[in-house]
């Protein structure tokens, strides 16, 4: 059972590769009077060796990279110890330590409470991450999972339960949704002509329901009617406006619907 959920906005592998790259395509500029970024592919090539520099800094105290040719002829390489790569990082992981306060605030647990941590995905590698997250629950924290493989594994045997052509051991899985969501919509049908027959439906159908933090999953809620509708997903459910996660329309009639994405946009935890 999830008690409580937390995250660090933007302070992943990604946002971590940007800093890297930012750093380097000044470097860059600077050293030769080139742009690395002015060009979608110099840029992608310099971005992956940002990640793969980064990668190495996981396991060795210095690194180094070189691109041929990388705009126009010009050659660059360039090259990086982790203690400036935990010095550039040090914003990102005071979010991290953040973070992992707020879930034992939102949990009521002290760090006493907590039995053990169990670190996952590709940047639990990194060495300061996992000291940011050991003194944030005053533990060593463990790596006894395939960090590539548990999301992956765990979902194939959701997926097996739920299947009538494997057998696997029954247990319960108690999921919750991980942040406050909230689900709008509105018609998009015209009024009906005066005197139509068919029975006249309301026009101006909308509504809004607020999904809670930690309400369990499946979490359902359902409209009467069967004319078209325009419904939006939003973060938090407090009222304020916030950008649409997801927009999508759906087409009534015969008790059957269809469900067509338009818009998909940001990040965060998807419910």
């Amino acid at each position: 059972r999830m008690l409580a959920h937390a995250d660090a906005a933007d302070a992943g592998g990604e946002a971590l590769d940007e800093l890297l790259l930012r750093h380097f395509a000044a470097e860059i500029e600077a050293r030769h009077g080139v742009d690395a970024l002015a060009g979608a592919r110099s840029a992608e090539r310099l971005r992956a060796a940002c990640e793969g520099l980064r990668r190495v800094l996981s396991a060795n105290r210095d690194a180094s990279f070189s691109l041929e040719c990388l705009v126009g002829e010009t050659d660059v390489s360039g090259c990086l110890t982790r203690a400036q790569l935990e010095e550039m990082a040090a914003p990102l992981l005071g979010r991290v330590r953040e973070a992992c306060c707020a879930a034992l605030r939102g949990a009521g647990l002290e760090p006493r409470d907590v039995y053990s941590v169990e670190m996952l995905g590709g940047l639990s590698r990194m060495p300061a991450v996992g000291e940011a997250v050991s003194t944030s629950f005053q533990m060593p924290t463990r790596r006894s999972l395939n960090a590539e493989e548990a999301v992956a594994r765990g979902a194939a045997l959701a997926a097996a339960l739920s299947s009538r052509s494997f057998r696997a051991k029954e247990f319960a899985v108690c999921e919750c949704l991980s942040a406050g969501y909230t689900f709008e919509w509105a018609s998009t049908h015209p009024p009906p002509a005066a005197g139509a027959g068919g029975g006249a439906v309301a026009s101006d159908l909308a509504g809004r329901v607020d999904a809670p933090a930690r309400a369990p999953l499946p979490w359902r809620s359902s409209v009467e009617g069967t004319v078209p509708l325009t419904c939006e997903v939003r973060a938090g459910c407090d009222g304020a406006a916030s950008p649409a996660l997801l927009r999508a329309e759906l087409k009534g009639g015969g008790g059957s619907q269809r469900r067509r994405p338009l818009v998909r946009r940001g990040g965060g935890a998807g419910a």
